[in-house]
């Protein structure tokens, strides 16, 4: 497997397992395991490893998760000699920083039941740890210094300040507005008036916060700690005086006990490390001072990255087995200068998540996102996500370097493959957090804004400063649709009644709300049990399940109102939809039986547009529709030059003209002719009308006589050359909604008949 000294938390890292063959015969029939590990989630975009040469892997060869982890392992047929099988196998870092992790892997010959175990043990870092190669008392290039002492380093960008000690066992010291913190928690066997900065201690320490001790053994006299309110790369300070003295019976001894502190610097001619490198003590019995450079006992401490607030401790005693634990030989004096540390520049890592699967997400059109940083010539820094459904791999960008009080822009978009897709498509929030808890740099709260050009979002991070160690979760939702409207009564505040049923007056036709498919000011929303609205792709196939009941009470009857996931938008092969249909389901016994709209209603589905509202459904009781019909008769002597009455009234005497009134004690053999006109009271257009009237055949029959049928327009008379048999129907018309009150749409049909009386259709 491959050796990662140490891993980010919350980073994806890439183990290589690689089994090779080194014999001189094929093998064949190798089981490879890979157990889960407490701290490390195997991402599914496991492939062939491309940087070894005699690797036989094939993409369709590789392992999933499940047969890696699982109890028969993965099968690799076979690996000829000299050859060997590879992947790299993508892994969430979920384990905390400061923890260790260890990650085992088996390959076992089923025909010998030989095993090989390959392991790989980590140290898991914080995500922003990009580790330290300069020496020590020096920052790595780029990083802000600051130091606190007498002899600053000559470094840029460094900002200095005095060493200085107030009083008590802790001090506080503001530098460039972080906030460092010197204490001494344990202090033991110490003389009066210590801890304290001197310029001097006679020939022992230069310039140094000094603590001064009887020489009882101790293990440990006192305790340093320091503490700084930033994430630093780099922290040290120099050590002075650690040495022996055989009359003052005392052996100086030091100890880091936080993990990752180095010493340098020292003399092996005064000094010995022990414990794993994490003691140093004085040689016996070398005495130090300051008045020859060859006597020196200074040396340094230096630790690497730490995240903000990490205690950096040490301890301090004398282990001198021959001094007395209760009584002092003489004293000894150790002092600590020089202190330092490093800001990174700011740093940023950008991640996505994703609630909810993809709305394209078939192999022939998958969205993936793509986000990258830009600004300030930042280095190319795109990434692209892999997954499908709901899952992100490749989800976080490398650790990026920003320049302090810049601006950048984090963008993201949809790609499908090269295509480039419409994040609009997509909601988004974004959060970003700080882990640099005594920032003051504030964190962007703006929504993002799209750019529909483009197809994309973004948003800006500005003013982040050295130590800012800043991460930004762009989340995506697939957007929401809402389709709403309301079922509604189209009467126009007209109340259905019998006796309106034929009105054709100035009630209906100059009342602009009524019938005219609006749900105007006024107008109710209706509701009976069974009424119901679903959601279709306009193909008769409903769309996620979603059919509604219509609400049934209250100020929001009629109302409906669907929500569906855009990537439910889709049709039977996966392809978005580029329209959908709401379709109103009527009750079978429905007091609103007249539309005054279609029952479906079709809507474009617009880029970037998620509410559609107003989809409303219009209906009317049968007496308040808007096609009216009127049936007039005249009674005539069945003249051979007969002609239909031009009069529109309603004559009194049906000898003399037509006339809404009942032809009574008709003399057989005369003929009666009709006219029968069909009117559009309403303010939508009506279409697909026909009229049709059945003659009776009982008591006496009736029958068709010349002259011809005539019609008003004359399109709709189907019968220029001959009479109509039992039945007349014409022809198929569309009346306009009403435009004036004194002009109502109309179409009439004239026949005549001879000896009967008919039932009207």
């Amino acid at each position: 497997m491959s050796t990662h000294p140490s891993i980010g938390t919350n980073n994806i890292t890439d183990y290589v397992i690689t089994v090779t063959n080194t014999g001189d015969v094929p093998l064949k029939n190798i089981v490879l395991k890979d157990p889960a590990v407490s701290g490390l989630s195997k991402q599914s975009n496991i492939i062939c490893d491309s940087t070894d040469a005699n690797n036989i892997c094939t993409a369709n060869a590789v392992p999933t998760i499940a047969s890696l982890e699982g109890s028969t392992g993965f099968n690799i047929s076979s690996i000829p000699v000299g050859k060997s099988y590879s992947i790299s196998v993508p892994t969430l870092v979920t384990a905390s920083s400061g923890s260790t992790v260890q990650n085992i892997a088996t390959a076992t010959l089923k025909s010998t039941a030989t095993t090989k175990t390959a392991n790989d043990i980590n140290k898991v870092t914080s995500i922003f740890d990009s580790g330290s190669t300069s020496a020590p008392a020096s920052c790595p290039s780029g990083h802000q210094m600051y130091y606190i002492g007498e002899n600053p380093p000559k470094y840029t960008p460094i900002k200095t300040q005095k060493l200085s000690w107030t009083s008590g066992t802790s001090n506080i010291y503001t530098i460039g507005g972080i906030k460092f913190i010197l204490s001494f928690p344990i202090v033991k066997n110490i003389l009066t008036g210590y801890p304290k900065y001197e310029s001097a201690n006679d020939t022992a320490t230069k310039n140094s916060i000094n603590m001064f001790h009887t020489s009882q053994k101790l293990d440990v006299n006192h305790q340093l700690t320091a503490t700084i309110d930033r994430p630093v790369s780099k922290y040290g300070f120099v050590v002075q005086d650690v040495d022996s003295n055989q009359s003052s019976k005392y052996i100086e001894s030091l100890t880091i006990t936080t993990l990752g502190g180095v010493f340098s610097n020292f003399k092996s001619s005064n000094h010995v490390l022990s414990d794993g490198d994490k003691t140093i003590t004085g040689i016996p019995w070398q005495n130090c001072n300051t008045s020859s450079t060859s006597n020196l006992c200074n040396f340094n401490i230096d630790w690497g990255y730490k995240p903000s607030l990490t205690p950096f401790t040490i301890t301090h005693g004398n282990t001198f087995t021959g001094a007395s634990t209760s009584s002092s030989s003489g004293n000894h004096l150790v002092g600590y200068s020089d202190f330092y540390f490093c800001l990174a520049p700011p740093k940023l890592v950008v991640k996505k998540t994703l609630n909810g699967n993809r709305i394209n997400d078939t192999d022939a059109k998958r969205d993936q996102f793509e986000i990258k940083v830009t600004g300030n010539s930042i280095a190319t820094n795109s990434f692209i996500t892999t997954g499908k459904g709901s899952a992100i791999n490749k989800s976080t960008s490398a650790v990026l370097e920003l320049e302090e009080n810049k601006s950048y822009t984090i963008t993201e978009r949809v790609m499908n493959g090269t295509t480039v897709g419409d994040i609009a498509n997509y909601n988004a929030t974004y959060i970003c957090s700080n882990a640099t808890t005594g920032s003051t740099t504030v964190m962007p709260t703006t929504s993002m804004t799209y750019d529909a050009a483009a197809k994309t979002r973004s948003f800006t991070l500005a003013n982040a400063t050295y130590g800012d160690e800043i991460t930004c979760t762009i989340t995506n939702n697939p957007a929401s649709y809402t389709f709403s409207g309301t079922v509604f009564n189209d009467n126009g505040g007209i109340a259905a009644s019998e006796a309106n049923r034929q009105n054709i007056s100035t009630l209906f036709t100059d009342n602009k709300q009524y019938f005219n498919g609006q749900l105007d000011a006024g107008e109710l929303g209706i509701y009976e049990n069974g009424l119901r609205v679903k959601l279709t792709d306009c193909d008769g196939r409903t769309l996620d399940n979603k059919s509604v009941d219509v609400l049934s009470s209250g100020s929001d009857i009629g109302k409906y109102s669907i929500t569906v996931s855009g990537n439910k938008l889709v049709d039977g092969t996966g392809n978005n939809l580029t329209k959908i249909c709401l379709v109103e389901e009527e009750p079978q016994s429905w007091k609103y039986s007249v539309d005054t709209t279609t029952n479906t209603r079709e809507s474009t589905l617009v880029p970037g547009v998620y509410n559609y509202a107003n989809l409303n459904f219009g209906e009317v009781e049968p007496y308040n529709t808007a096609l009216v019909l009127i049936k007039s008769q005249h009674i005539h002597n069945c003249d051979e030059n007969f002609t239909y009455p031009t009069n529109v009234g309603n004559a009194d005497d049906l000898e003399i003209g037509f006339g809404e009134q009942a032809a009574n004690n008709v003399i057989p053999g005369k003929c009666i002719a009709y006219r029968v006109t069909a009117y559009n009271r309403g303010h939508v257009e009506l279409e697909d009308i026909q009229i049709k009237d059945t003659l009776q055949t009982e008591p006496v029959a009736s029958t068709f006589h010349f002259p011809l049928p005539v019609g008003n327009p004359a399109s709709i008379n189907p019968y220029n050359n001959s009479l109509p048999k039992d039945t007349i129907t014409s022809k198929p018309f569309n009346l306009l909604g009403v435009q004036s009150s004194t002009n109502v749409p109309q179409a009439t049909l004239y026949f005549n008949t001879k000896y009967g009386s008919t039932i009207s259709n």
